[in-house]
């Protein structure tokens, strides 16, 4: 069969499989055997690709909010040739994804892109996590879009897990019937299952699963540093690439009992008096009741998955010490609202430390403060610092503190097109991906973005092969540390290694966070 339409157009290392005759695309099936039996997928001649391989039983009807359950075996031979359908998330016309149409509760598939075939070695492995603000988001997406990035040496997998409702709803009934009493956070277990997939399977793809790198963006790269928190996912994880992450949460994340109380809300409004009738439940109907009640994936300290909130993890270097490869785009977010309004938002969040974080910002007297070539106004530097590159930085410090090997980037590139918007939040995946061929609307690639494309999927290829992004011909990237915070900005013509990014901003963030952790 031949793969569904997708956005961005089909997967560009499959375009003349796809464009053949039946008879000439029937000779490129070839065949792999996993947990549950045998799979059909596609080569080129040279690698190959396999869709929508199971890697738990669908978590639907009375699997629903349960761990998920290894794979049941199948007879004959599975198709693997088209994407499995996304895991059911809201259609609120922000994400413009056609495949949302196709979304389904029974999600829990993921799809393995190998650059060699017959698989004869063992590459490393990448595991990838997509965004979405774990509600959102999809396996399939960057695929569809021409990703090459196999094609710098590694083996990528892509993995759909429950989202919203679906994957991060508690309940006291819940957790009174798991034997370790915590509910929530299905979506991080689903994750572990797949990474325990990859060790037992990869081999069959050309990878070593000994070697396996989880890399995620926005939300999935939230979740795996909650992961790296967690004893569940210790020994599957060799190294991180941590892309654009809200940092571990705030020192107060949401306790199990605050999420079984929302839970318990929800289904009052639902109409259910227990586990049994929200079960029963239709999908849609679920998925409408907590869009109406802004439930969303918001992970818990649940006593299983997280002992403890992941802050505090990190701040005592007690999380697993694996390499990590991480950083943030300057412009991730922007903001909408009045110099006053903004005013008002960053007063509100430092209190006793508003008077210096206003001078930080310009924003202390009437005068506007002049926008920055890269990182924007006060409004964007505010936003990106305060939840997402402040974090990261936090992260970073927190991980080499503790005695892991660090690589923190700045990601400052703007392609033509997008000048309004800078290095926005998302804008370095296309990159990462090398989806050089699907620009999104409005944006032209030009040559160099298509140079940075290629040597960022090195950096990222060689941090997969030997924990260290660095390689011949390209600029030196220094380690991060404590007495030496160093970074490489990835931007157009030449990439500059640089120190102390934002610092300023950066120390005042740590003081208030510091105090909050530990009032």
């Amino acid at each position: 069969m031949i793969p569904r339409a997708c956005a961005g157009g089909c997967f560009a290392l499959w375009l003349l499989i796809a464009s053949a005759s039946s008879t000439a695309f029937a000779q490129n099936e070839v065949l792999a055997s996993v947990s549950g039996g045998k799979i059909r997928g596609l080569t080129n001649g040279t690698g190959a690709i396999f869709l929508g391989i199971p890697f738990a039983q669908p978590p639907t009807g009375p699997l629903r909010w349960r761990p998920p359950q290894p794979v049941q075996p199948w007879a004959g031979v599975r198709d693997a040739t088209s994407p499995s359908r996304d895991a059911l998330q809201p259609d609120d016309g922000a994400w413009n994804r056609p495949m949302i149409a196709n979304a389904s509760e029974d999600c829990l598939y993921l799809n393995v892109v190998t650059p060699e075939w017959p698989a004869s070695g063992k590459l490393p492995v990448i595991v990838f996590v997509h965004g979405g603000g774990n509600f959102a988001g999809g396996a399939w997406e960057h695929l569809a879009k021409g990703a090459t990035l196999q094609n710098a040496g590694v083996v990528v997998v892509t993995v759909n897990y429950r989202l919203g409702v679906f994957g991060f709803f508690s309940h006291p009934g819940l957790s009174a019937e798991s034997p370790e009493h915590a509910s929530g956070n299905y979506g991080l277990q689903d994750l572990v299952a797949a990474l325990r997939w990859v060790k037992a399977n990869i081999a069959q793809f050309g990878g070593d699963s000994g070697n396996v790198t989880m890399m995620g963006q926005s939300a999935g790269a939230l979740d795996i540093c909650v992961l790296l928190a967690s004893d569940e996912a210790r020994g599957l994880i060799s190294k991180a690439i941590v892309e654009s992450a809200p940092g571990v949460g705030a020192p107060d994340t949401q306790t199990l009992s605050q999420a079984e109380a929302s839970g318990t809300a929800l289904a009052e409004s639902l109409g259910c008096a227990n586990i049994g009738a929200l079960r029963s439940l239709d999908a849609q109907a679920l998925l409408a009741g907590a869009e109406k009640a802004h439930m969303r994936g918001r992970i818990n300290v649940d006593g299983w998955i997280l002992k403890e909130p992941p802050a505090r993890t990190y701040a005592s270097g007690r999380e697993a010490k694996v390499p990590m490869l991480i950083g943030t785009n300057a412009r991730e977010s922007s903001f909408k609202g009045t110099a006053d309004e903004l005013r008002n938002l960053v007063s509100a969040r430092y209190g006793p430390r508003a008077h210096a974080a206003l001078d930080l910002y310009g924003l202390a007297d009437d005068a506007a403060a002049p926008a920055d070539p890269v990182f924007g106004d006060a409004g964007a530097q505010y936003l990106t610092d305060t939840s997402f590159r402040s974090p990261t930085s936090l992260v970073a410090l927190w991980h080499s503190s503790a005695g892991a090997n660090v690589w923190l980037y700045l990601f400052s590139r703007t392609p033509k097109g997008r000048e309004a918007f800078g290095a926005s939040h998302s804008s370095e995946l296309g990159y990462v991906f090398g989806e050089m061929a699907s620009p999104p609307s409005g944006v032209t690639y030009g040559p160099e973005d298509k140079r940075l494309s290629a040597e960022m999927q090195r950096y990222w290829a060689n941090f997969a092969a030997t924990g260290d992004p660095n390689g011949e011909g390209l600029v030196s990237w220094p380690a991060y540390s404590a007495s030496d915070r160093a970074f490489l900005e990835l931007r157009e013509r030449q990439d500059r290694a640089r120190k102390d990014l934002r610092q300023p901003f950066l120390d005042l963030f740590i003081e208030d966070y510091q105090a909050k952790l530990n009032p």
